[in-house]
């Protein structure tokens, strides 16, 4: 996948992919989102997130976050340092 974006080989496979900056907006990203929010959103939704924390399952508050959110997460921690690889 060397040169294409997580974001860009799922929409290529037919499935819909939205970002943080289209479903929430670039000025309340900038403004700072909490993870409880974001993450209620796309459970209620019924989204998948791809991501790069490769802490959320480190810091209880995160976690609190993505258990109450009920959605499935995958996250590609070491993808930001691979190289060729670029991500969302």
């Amino acid at each position: 996948m060397a040169g294409r974006t997580v974001r860009r080989f799922i929409a290529d496979l037919g499935y819909a992919v939205h970002t943080p900056a289209e479903v929430f907006g670039r000025e309340r990203l900038e403004a700072g989102l909490r993870d409880e929010d974001w993450l209620a959103v796309v459970g209620s939704r019924g989204w998948v997130v791809f991501c790069r924390d490769q802490h959320i399952l480190d810091r209880e508050w995160e976690l609190r976050a993505y258990l109450a959110a009920r959605c499935t997460c995958s996250s590609f921690p070491a993808a930001s340092r691979s190289p060729g690889f670029s991500t969302c």
